[in-house]
């Protein structure tokens, strides 16, 4: 199997290693904030992504397509989003594998100048022999000259070597520094982005509710304009209703009364014909006396269906009166009814008018907040997109600064072990002292039981004793400063083990390669010893 190039699995956060038999799905679920989809891509899925990794290991990244991304990037998303984010996923991977191929491009140059270096030092090793030939110089005398030189350049690369190495390293703290004020202002402003977004999200709930509030007052007022104009409709419909029964009974009344009229007219004419006849026959004849009492008795019936014919005439002009009165009282109303229903249909017009306007400014607001609401959403998108970009490059940096800290904590372990083992050196010394202490206040425990018999002795055992204890105390004395002492060794075997470390990360291939180049006029076949780290070296 061809030599990787890269390591796109960890690299790209797919996996942490190429044997992984699951692979968790890249996707993010948007409505839970944008987190990490929690399915995982097992079996022949996991294998196909562990294939297409170690075949895209094999190439340069700087060889890598847009196409390569895209098709890893659905390998690498479940059902659910394969179809949706694959864009994305590659999109975001861009910025890790331009970073790959620009430090592939750094190696390849450095490796390139170190051949072309090689070469041009072996011309002038073949330069330098040629000169050694024509001026006749020994090879002895050679070889003091290779190793004077060789002495002196390794001696002046040695110090600007270690120059050059300390500037790395201030270099190497000043981009750990920049880059841990980058992730401050990164999370920083992920948390402005989420705050953000919760203020967009309630804003646009505040005014979907007071658009809701708005149709409901205005529904609820125009429902109540339609019912009181169907009770104006009811009433003027009652009210024609009623107008319409007055005036069918004035025209009968009217009717009755013109037939009154005609027979009271006729009753005149009779009785007038009758008077007429009267005078004639006593004009006439003297025996119209038998028939006057026949004709008088046939006037006081005419008379007296005169009367009753008046009588009825004056009743009917009463009821007219009355009717036309209840007709004016009608008309009156009707009047007011018809005031009322021009009023009526007057605020129903204005309804009308103040509806098509509510409805025209509901129509421009319902445009308006669809116009707000696509902004609040394009803003809602263009802030998850940044907010998803930012955490990616939040984890991607996360991982760096983790694996510095695993590493740093691995030397921090070593230190401590080592710190243990002087603690343990030092607790043997205080053990032993302890032992001689122990011992001595068996001494004194001894003198302490013979004190009956050696009373002259009393004072010279406390001197003892005495000494015993400032002798401990001189011990402890003497231990505290190795404790201090130790102390502050821990701190700078830290401080030192850090600065190794930040200076064999900063350290390349084509540094150890000039340093050995320069070291030695000649390219020797043996093993050469590296004067920075200790280490042998084979050429």
């Amino acid at each position: 199997m061809p030599e990787p190039y890269w390591d796109p699995a960890n690299l790209l956060q797919i996996a942490n290693s190429y044997t992984a038999l699951e692979v968790q799905c890249l996707g993010c679920v948007k409505h839970s904030h944008a987190t990490r989809c929690r399915e995982s891509l097992t079996g022949s899925d996991a294998a196909t992504v562990m294939t297409e990794l170690g075949q895209m290991a094999t190439i340069p990244p700087t060889k890598v397509t847009h196409h390569d991304l895209e098709r890893l990037a659905k390998l690498c998303l479940c059902r659910e989003h394969r179809t949706s984010q694959y864009s994305q996923v590659s999109q975001n991977w861009k910025p890790a594998v331009a970073g790959a191929a620009k430090l592939h491009e750094r190696l390849t140059k450095g490796q390139g100048n170190a051949a072309t270096e090689n070469s041009r030092w072996d011309n002038l090793l073949l330069e330098r022999q040629k000169c050694f030939e024509l001026l006749g110089v020994q090879n002895e005398d050679a070889d003091l000259a290779s190793e004077l030189s060789a002495w002196l350049s390794s001696h002046k690369n040695a110090k600007s070597m270690v120059s050059e190495l300390q500037g790395d390293l201030a270099a190497a703290n000043t981009s750990i520094c920049t880059l841990e004020d980058c992730l401050r202002d990164l999370e920083a402003e992920l948390h402005r982005a989420r705050t953000r977004e919760t203020e967009l999200i309630q804003e646009r709930h505040d005014a979907i509710w007071r658009i809701q509030e708005t149709r409901k007052a205005e529904h609820s007022r125009l429902t109540g304009m339609l019912n009181l104009v169907k009770a104006a409709n009811n009433d003027r419909r009652r009210f024609e209703s009623l107008v319409t029964a007055l005036r069918e009974e004035l025209r009968n009344a009217r009717s009755r009364l013109e037939q009154e009229k005609a027979n009271t007219r006729s009753l005149e004419q009779t009785e007038a014909d009758l008077r007429r006849r009267l005078v004639e026959a006593t004009e006439t004849s003297p025996q119209a006396n038998s028939l006057s009492k026949e004709e008088s008795a046939q006037t006081k019936i005419l008379e007296e269906a005169k009367e009753e014919l008046e009588r009825r005439l004056s009743e009917a002009v009463q009821n007219l009166s009355s009717t036309r009165h209840l007709l004016e009282i009608e008309k009156a109303k009707a009047a007011a009814l018809r005031d009322k229903q021009e009023d009526w249909e007057c605020r129903l017009l204005n309804a009308y008018a103040e509806g098509d306007r509510l409805l025209a400014e509901e129509k421009s607001n319902g445009k308006a907040l669809q116009k707000a609401k696509t902004d609040l959403e394009r803003q809602l998108h263009e802030a998850n997109v940044r907010s998803d970009r930012l955490v990616y490059e939040q984890q991607t940096k996360i991982k760096v600064l983790s694996s510095i800290k695993h590493e740093l904590r691995l030397r921090l372990s070593e230190v401590r072990a080592r710190s243990v083992a002087e603690a343990n050196r030092f607790k043997r010394s205080y053990d032993a002292l302890s032992k001689s202490h122990a011992t001595a206040l068996e001494r004194a425990r001894r003198l302490q039981a013979s004190l009956d018999a050696c009373r002259s002795r009393v004072r010279l055992l406390k001197d003892d004793r005495l000494s015993l204890e400032s002798e401990l105390r001189q011990c402890r004395a003497e231990t505290y400063p190795l404790r201090t002492t130790n102390e502050h060794l821990r701190d700078e075997i830290e401080n030192l083990k850090s600065q190794v470390t930040t200076l064999e990360q900063a350290l390349s291939k084509t540094w150890r390669n000039r340093l050995r180049i320069f070291a030695s006029p000649h390219k020797p076949d043996h093993a050469t010893q590296d004067p920075l780290s200790g280490t042998t070296l084979n050429r």
